[in-house]
């Protein structure tokens, strides 16, 4: 909407100037525990985006570094469940269809050598399911 030149003059004594960063902006490399239960680590500091351009979860960043990209229709996984444990061995990456197996058979555990055979049989059923 467009104000008058009165009712904008009222309100630029209060405005931030061009370019303005406000004190509370989080600098690169912040982590913050978000309501999705993940920690996020501030990437970039672009202006007026989406976060997700700014900002990835810890675990997928960690997975990267190590592995390069996550392909398209994978996900990364903790083993042993611990959503704070970001030992590279605890990281596994996974097709979105043997990560909704590992859901629906209940084949995630505590232990993450467990979730490992449960992930081999997750692709077992995946390709099982692929080839009917």
């Amino acid at each position: 909407r467009d104000i008058s030149p009165e009712q904008y003059d009222k309100c630029r004594r209060t405005m931030f100037p061009k370019g303005h960063t406000p004190r509370n902006t989080d600098p690169i490399g912040a982590e913050k525990l978000l309501a999705d239960g993940y920690i996020w680590v501030k990437v970039d500091d672009q202006r007026y985006v989406k976060k997700g351009v700014n900002w990835i979860q810890k675990h997928r960043k960690i997975w990267q570094d190590h592995n390069g990209p996550i392909p398209d229709g994978h996900v990364v996984i903790f083993l042993d469940g611990d959503r704070t444990n970001f030992d590279i061995n605890n990281l596994a990456c996974i097709s979105m269809a043997d990560n909704a197996r590992l859901n629906q058979n209940h084949l995630r555990f505590d232990d993450p050598e467990l979730t490992k055979s449960g992930v081999g049989i997750a692709k077992v059923m995946s390709t099982m399911g692929n080839r009917k």
